[in-house]
Order: structure tokens, then sequence, then C-alpha cells
């Protein structure tokens, strides 16, 4: 299970149930997408099943945005 904080840890979202496969299903991949942006973003994450887990490897795509221009500044642009 998958939940995460936009607020540095103050608020929480849902869990969020991922399933992980079938014991000795080595090569099935969890993946978790629309989730929304944040400056302090923050994953929580849970397994409940009763054997030893094991995080090989995870891997976070982070994409800069451009800020975008300021709305006076596109007015006196057009003026």
């Amino acid at each position: 299970m998958l939940r995460w904080s936009k607020d540095g840890g103050h608020v929480w979202s849902n869990w969020q149930q991922m399933g992980a496969g079938q014991a000795g299903d080595f090569q099935k991949r969890v993946r978790m997408s629309r989730m929304g942006r944040a400056r302090q973003m923050l994953f929580e994450v849970q397994c409940t099943d009763p054997i030893p887990w094991r995080f090989v490897d995870a891997y976070l795509k982070a994409t800069g945005n451009q800020p975008e221009e300021r709305l006076i500044r596109k007015l006196a642009k057009t003026a």
C-alpha cells in the first residue's frame, strides 16, 4: 500500500492498494501514477504480507516545470 503527503507530512492521502504478484513472481513491477505535484512531497509504503520484504530499487521520476510568466507582464506585452 502507498500513501503520500504534499505538505511535508501534515495531511496524508488515503492508502492506495497495489498488487505485488504471487510469491516467486520476480519480474512484477508495481507502479503508481497521477499523484499530482507538490514542493514537499513525502511517500509512505506499507507491506502487509507475512513475509520479509526487500526493496531492491525504487525510482522517482521528477520533471521540473518552468514557472508561468506573471499575468501583469503578459498584459504589458499585449498593451
